[in-house]
């Protein structure tokens, strides 16, 4: 989702600009508005929009000041000029100092979808590039569920790309497994060792998206297999190590003492820590981790009830779909129907 910022000090522009976007595009969305440079700054910082509309003439800093101090902090971000005719020179020399494009008003409709679209590319490519950074941050802090989330993220955004050029995201997963390797080998992890893993004989034997996304999933699986398995974390890292063991066990019966057991701590203390940390008692915890992963499963592939219950480790299938309706509100049939509709 392309996320836009509106800077101009007429009511009016700004809200015929977030109807012909509203209209136009369905993957772009408004998510601020500013009447002058100072606040379209101000914004910038806080709501972290992909493209810029700016106006020259708006009240405090003009728009030309303003777009050079965003560019100067987030370079990455997509700024338009807005300018009418009289100001064309001063408009295009503003290009040249690194402002992105400019459009002359009034501005059409068409020409508004245009511009966007023109610059859909980069705003994709800053979004990959921010979500690499989150995945390889969550590597190295070892915290397995957001590694997980982010992966996913990253890998949505490349499956939808692959639709128009497939070629490209599996260059681009290609890399993502380099990048991990190499976090893999800063923190000092011998599994996935690029001596022991050739991503580039691997990838380059892979023709589909789909099973790039395997490999990767594979990749990050195994990283964290081997944190869990010896026990790899910084010191006073007890809460994340309980996270990754209960997530990589969460289909076995899991106990509060077994987890102290790993993590070498009292069962009491350990109960208080999970509280203080996850807002949470240890055994909620588990069952709600257990019922996402039924979610899952449920929308994800046809798996009879009866085998995902006994995947979760509830042997009794009337309890689990007991447990599953008192957290989700509704059977996992009734889920499963709610997902297909």
């Amino acid at each position: 989702m392309c996320r836009i910022l509106l800077v101009d000090d007429e009511h009016l522009e700004r809200k015929a600009l977030e109807i012909i976007i509203k209209n136009g595009l369905s993957q772009a969305t408004v998510v601020g508005q500013a009447e002058s440079g100072d606040e379209a700054v101000r914004l910038c910082a806080e709501l972290k929009p992909d493209i810029i509309f700016m106006d020259i003439k708006i009240p405090g800093i003009n728009g030309i000041q303003a777009s050079k101090i965003i560019k100067e902090k987030y370079p990455q971000t997509i700024i338009f000029i807005l300018t009418a005719y009289d100001e064309f020179d001063f408009a295009h020399k503003a290009v040249k100092i690194g402002i992105d494009d400019y459009i002359l008003k009034p501005a059409k409709p068409e020409e508004i979808v245009s511009i966007i679209k023109k610059y859909e590319h980069k705003v994709k490519h800053r979004e990959n590039i921010l979500d690499t950074q989150k995945l390889m941050n969550s590597i190295l802090s070892r915290r397995y569920n957001d590694a997980k989330i982010n992966l996913k993220a990253l890998l949505d955004s490349l499956e939808a790309s692959s639709v128009e050029n497939e070629d490209e995201s599996l260059k681009k997963a290609a890399r993502i497994a380099d990048k991990m390797l190499e976090i893999s080998g800063t923190m000092g992890l011998k599994k996935m060792k690029a001596d022991k893993y050739d991503a580039a004989k691997k990838f380059s034997q892979i023709y589909e998206f789909k099973k790039a996304r395997s490999e990767l999933e594979e990749i990050l699986k195994a990283i964290f297999e081997e944190i869990v398995d010896n026990k790899l974390y910084e010191r006073n890292d007890e809460i994340n190590a309980v996270v990754n063991y209960v997530e990589k066990n969460y289909q076995n019966r899991i106990s509060l003492e077994e987890v102290a057991d790993y993590v070498n701590l009292n069962p009491q203390y350990l109960s208080r820590l999970v509280k203080k940390e996850l807002g949470i008692g240890f055994t909620h915890y588990v069952t709600n981790l257990k019922i996402e992963k039924a979610k899952e499963l449920l929308s994800d592939t046809d798996l009879p009830i009866l085998n995902i219950s006994l995947e979760l480790s509830y042997n009794e299938p009337n309890y689990f779909c007991k447990v599953f309706k008192k957290i989700v509100g509704m059977t996992p049939m009734e889920y499963r129907a709610s997902r297909s509709a």
